[in-house]
């Protein structure tokens, strides 16, 4: 709640930052990092401690959500058919491994 009984919005980040894709990206596909699979809601912390990490170095604060988070950043990768880095997939690999079915 903010000042006064307002209820603040959540702030959305990017599952992978702008900056980190858009090595990867033509400037026509820019526009498309908005679409709503790129975007989560999360607190304004931890969007600033997540900055253009990726899931080798960042995972989200609660553990619960790493499954999701991880199929999160698969998906977009997927979408827009990009790679992964070798740590990047080791660090994918083992929240999917610590993941319940």
């Amino acid at each position: 709640m903010g000042a006064r009984g307002e209820v603040k919005a959540p702030n959305t980040g990017h599952v992978i930052t702008s900056d980190a894709l858009f090595d990867d990206f033509v400037t026509d596909q820019r526009e498309d990092l908005s679409y709503p699979l790129h975007l989560i809601a999360v607190s304004a912390s931890s969007n600033r401690s997540k900055g253009d990490q990726g899931p080798e170095s960042w995972k989200p604060p609660n553990t619960a959500f790493w499954c999701q988070y991880a199929t999160a950043w698969i998906n977009v990768k997927q979408t827009w058919v990009l790679t992964a880095t070798p740590t990047e997939w080791q660090a994918l690999q083992m929240v999917s491994a610590t993941s319940s079915s």
